[in-house]
């Protein structure tokens, strides 16, 4: 299972995301006391191809230096769990910005939601 957790339900919503490796979908979305989920089958190829982009990013997230925070900036939680590794990930949003494979990382993630939700979850 991959999971990855961006936002502040007060600020923008707060979405997590859930891929299982046979391609099960489940986005969430709570942004202002409102709910919103959604349950979709993606091949199961994505899976392997976010572990992947996971595995890069873990070793590109370990270099990243601690920023400060600016103003509406949250934490990003990334955690995989294969029978044979667990990957716990978690950094500033911005951070994002400072390297590819994080960058690609988190795009990926994000279209997931995108076309789990039909184009209502948005980034």
């Amino acid at each position: 299972m991959i999971t990855y957790e961006t936002g502040t339900p007060h600020f923008g919503g707060r979405t997590v995301v859930r891929l299982s490796a046979n391609g099960e979908v489940l986005v969430e979305q709570n942004c202002g006391g409102r709910h919103s989920g959604f349950n979709e089958k993606a091949d199961p190829a994505v899976y392997r191809e976010i572990l992947v982009l996971l595995r890069k990013a873990r070793r590109s997230v370990a270099d990243l230096p601690e920023p400060v925070p600016v103003p509406g900036e949250t934490r990003v939680r990334l955690r995989a769990a294969t029978p044979s590794e667990t990957i716990d990930l978690e950094f500033w949003s911005n951070q994002r910005w400072r390297d590819p494979a994080v960058d690609r990382l988190i795009s990926r993630l994000e279209r997931l939601a995108v076309e789990s939700s039909g184009g209502i979850i948005r980034f």
